[in-house]
């Protein structure tokens, strides 16, 4: 086996252990002592730091070694990934789960809690993996529909749209200009702006600063770092 291969393989055992001995201590719940279905943005780990009309904006950070309390999902969620981690997950009632065996590429946007929602997900996850899950959620309390997403033509739904932005050193983005009002996630390490009405504002310095700007109001992104940046500009209809 080569290195790769060897180091994947260790993970994966690591995971099992930590899941493994997880499961042997809750695996009696019952009926009768069920946890509370709180929703994500209650659950501590799913930090709310917005809520405005229809959206919550949740900062999402589960270490190494740590597990979430079970928590609902009830509405439409996309979460945009700033650091990923191998994640384990257990359904109430049910197992723990290997969610998936490779960590999502940064500065995507992740939809499986479409699914979620659609099925009144009641859940915990526990991140055994050597790095911190940081994503950055938006939620939106509109009611459901039906429309899918398809990640290779970007998020375009009833909810959200997504534009994604990368910013060589010292540049400056084009004009926009939104029908919506649009929710402006920097993905990466290094100092940003938003220049609206000739005013520098909503300075941004690490990954995973937002900034919420109204619709019809003209802006640019200006990066004013030495480093290449990624951003998602997210549309919330």
């Amino acid at each position: 086996l080569n290195t790769m291969k060897i180091s994947r393989l260790v993970i994966l055992y690591l995971m099992s252990l930590v899941c493994t001995g997880l499961q042997s201590q809750n695996n009696m719940l019952h009926d009768g002592n069920a946890p509370a279905r709180i929703d994500m943005w209650e659950e501590p780990r799913h930090q709310l730091v917005l809520s405005k009309d229809q959206l919550k904006i949740m900062d999402v950070r589960i270490p190494p070694g740590d597990t979430s309390q079970f928590h609902q999902h009830r509405f439409a969620t996309i979460y945009i990934v700033i650091n990923d981690a191998l994640m384990w997950g257990q359904v109430y009632g049910k197992d723990w789960k290997s969610s998936r065996t490779k960590r999502r590429a940064k500065y995507t946007i992740s939809d499986r809690s479409m699914s979620y929602f659609e099925n009144h997900v009641f859940h915990r996850v526990c991140n055994p993996d050597t790095t911190t899950m940081h994503l950055i959620a938006l939620l939106s309390t509109k009611q459901p529909s039906q429309e899918v997403f398809d990640q290779e033509k970007g998020v375009n739904n009833r909810w959200f749209r997504e534009t994604r932005l990368q910013l060589d050193p010292q540049a400056k983005s084009q004009v926009f200009e939104f029908s919506f009002p649009v929710v402006i996630v920097q993905c990466t390490s290094g100092e940003s702006a938003v220049l609206q009405n000739k005013v520098m504002h909503s300075t941004k310095t690490e990954g995973g600063a937002f900034s919420w700007h109204e619709a019809n109001v003209p802006f640019t992104i200006v990066n004013k770092s030495d480093n290449t940046q990624e951003f998602v500009l997210v549309e919330i209809k």
